[in-house]
């Protein structure tokens, strides 16, 4: 009982200070670099002179990679790391398209390959909360949905770790008794993504030197309408030869019911139509639905599971067993089209898209797409990479 309303003391905030939740900012779409202190979280400068070769990429957490260069004598020690601690920088080119801002911390200064300049490399918010200043100072057991349980940690840390949580953070089933046993911040939101199926989302503010903290759920209803549609006019693609022929294809579903009656059903079938990551993870379906599939071809019947918070574990598990390589697709879209222009702002990270390639021996002939990576060149030759993996094949 004691260790119940010690969890619940945590979830609810009680147990230790609260971090207050900086106001919104509503900053003009731009193209602009500002440098921030990490310890004070003032607005050190604004960087000119970047040089032809910036680039930002961001992954299905957020902010991921980002590189320049600057001429010498721009930048300092004290500028880029204040105090001797990395310097947090933005990177805002919404002007240009870049549907979101970039925000990481200073991992390295080196010179670059030409005369003359300096060459910045920069990591996301991993760089800081999966260090030693950013574990997690709780050691006990909760009950709560994912998202509450990151939420907390990051809204009780002692440190101010330039994220700012909503009070409604929720997620999945609640987690039976989940141990906080010293991850960092970083590993704690990995952990419970690879036991829901959920995404964190940690999303740059524009003007605020700080992330906002999200919690997608998996499982969650979406909007299946892609933003757009892609052909070989407004971008080239390349997917990997090895990837496997629509028979091999697998599909993993999942269904359970309440009482005594609770099982879980994972189905895989050996043939079949291709089948997405969207036809696995929507694959929720009642317990007669999911047993009519028993008796097809290659099917198999798995009644281990016995809740839904369990049962979702396997279904990602298996669903990484049976669809892999999950047909990644890389697709370039360049900016200096009008189409290029009007496409980069809907490549968030996530998001859907429709492909009608000239791909006859492959998925991609009429296809849904997720976003999983997107990276953008914004020197010269600027250019959206977007690693995408198939979701339906229609």
């Amino acid at each position: 009982m004691a260790d119940a309303f010690r969890s619940a003391l945590w979830i609810l905030g009680l147990s230790s200070p609260q971090t207050v939740v900086s106001p919104d900012v509503t900053v003009p779409a731009g193209r602009r670099i500002r440098v921030w202190s990490f310890e004070t979280g003032d607005h050190i400068a604004d960087l000119e002179g970047v040089g032809a070769d910036l680039q930002i990429g961001f992954d299905i957490f957020g902010p991921a990679a980002a590189s320049f260069t600057v001429p010498y004598g721009m930048i300092t020690r004290s500028l880029l790391e204040p105090g001797g601690v990395a310097a947090l920088v933005e990177v805002d080119y919404r002007e240009l398209g870049v549907p979101e801002v970039w925000l990481g911390a200073v991992t390295g200064v080196g010179v670059a390959s030409g005369r003359g300049a300096r060459r910045v490399s920069l990591e996301g918010p991993a760089s800081w909360l999966d260090s030693e200043s950013a574990i997690v100072p709780a050691r006990e057991r909760v009950n709560a949905p994912a998202g509450q349980i990151l939420g907390r940690a990051v809204r009780t840390h002692p440190i101010d770790l330039k994220v700012d949580v909503p009070a409604d953070m929720g997620g999945s089933a609640a987690l039976a008794g989940f141990e906080l046993a010293g991850q960092s911040v970083w590993g704690l939101a990995s952990e419970l993504a690879t036991i829901t199926g959920d995404e964190p989302r940690f999303t740059a503010r524009p003007g605020a030197g700080r992330l906002a903290l999200s919690w997608e759920s998996a499982f969650a209803p979406m909007d299946l309408s892609p933003v757009c549609t892609l052909t070989e006019k407004v971008c080239t693609w390349t997917y990997e030869a090895a990837v496997q022929t629509r028979e091999a294809m697998q599909v993993a579903g999942a269904s359970w019911d309440v009482g005594a009656r609770a099982r879980g059903v994972a189905v895989r079938s050996e043939t079949g139509r291709v089948l997405g990551r969207r036809a696995a993870l929507a694959a929720v379906v009642s317990e007669a639905a999911a047993l009519s599939l028993v008796g097809a071809a290659g099917t198999e019947v798995d009644v281990t599971s016995a809740s839904a918070v369990v049962l979702r574990a396997r279904i990602t598990t298996e669903l990484r067993r049976w669809i892999t390589p999950r047909f990644p697709i890389v697709i370039r879209i360049p900016w200096d089209t009008r189409d290029g222009r009007e496409l980069w702002p809907l490549c968030t990270v996530g998001a859907l898209l429709r492909v009608r390639f000239d791909d006859d021996y492959g998925p991609f002939g009429d296809a849904i797409v997720r976003i999983q990576t997107a990276a953008f060149q914004l020197g010269s030759g600027r250019v959206a990479e977007l690693g995408c993996e198939l979701w339906e094949a229609l």
